[in-house]
């Protein structure tokens, strides 16, 4: 595995490294892809992982996005028939990571841990590869301010995705869309009513 050199947003910050993972497999072709996004609360403790792993074969689903994975140390790594790719957080309250089977997983091309919420895979596929966001908003505990810096973060990110790849953005925004279509945005089954979280999020 090789990263390359940081190099610095306009705004100071570092810009992690862009982890490379090689080719995948000759035959990227993907006919078809079930991911899903959830809130684990935590998987620093026994058995989460495995009961994860469990959910996911029996909702045949090939990619998870993971919020609050409350792991101190940034990861990847195989467990079974599952990759795993983490960001760490040492305050034992975020962390981002999306886990894979292995079709997906061996497919992975390059990822970018930007940080304990925020994190980027881009999957070889064909016609064109299929990048996968995971994000995890703070609560309404965090400051109007800290809110922003965080969209502003992933406004950063997401400058490298190219417009003709497959773009999935999912993840805990602690926002809510509320009732009602609106259209290219939000289907048919939000439930209550709109918060202002949900109004920036639209």
């Amino acid at each position: 595995m090789m990263a390359l050199h940081p190099v610095n947003y306009n705004s100071g910050r570092k810009k992690p490294p862009i982890r490379m993972s090689g080719r995948g497999l000759p035959d990227a072709r993907l006919s078809r892809l079930i991911v899903g996004t959830w809130n684990v609360r935590t998987l620093n403790e026994v058995g989460k992982l495995e009961n994860l792993k469990k959910e996911m074969e029996r909702m045949s689903l090939d990619v998870i996005g993971i919020s609050e994975v409350r792991w101190p140390k940034d990861c990847d790594f195989w467990t079974g028939e599952y990759r795993m790719i983490c960001t760490g957080e040492k305050k034992g309250q975020a962390g981002v990571g999306i886990i894979m089977n292995r079709k997906v997983g061996n497919r992975v091309q390059s990822y970018i841990q930007h940080s304990e919420r925020i994190i980027l895979l881009r999957i070889e596929a064909k016609p064109v590869p299929i990048v996968l966001v995971q994000v995890y908003i703070p609560t309404g505990s965090y400051s109007k301010e800290e809110i922003e810096e965080i969209y502003e973060e992933l406004d950063e990110v997401l400058i490298g995705v190219k417009g003709k790849e497959n773009f999935i953005i999912m993840g805990d925004w602690n926002a809510r869309v509320g009732e009602g279509i609106v259209e290219g945005i939000c289907g048919e089954y939000g439930l209550g009513g709109r918060n202002e979280r949900g109004t920036r999020l639209i």
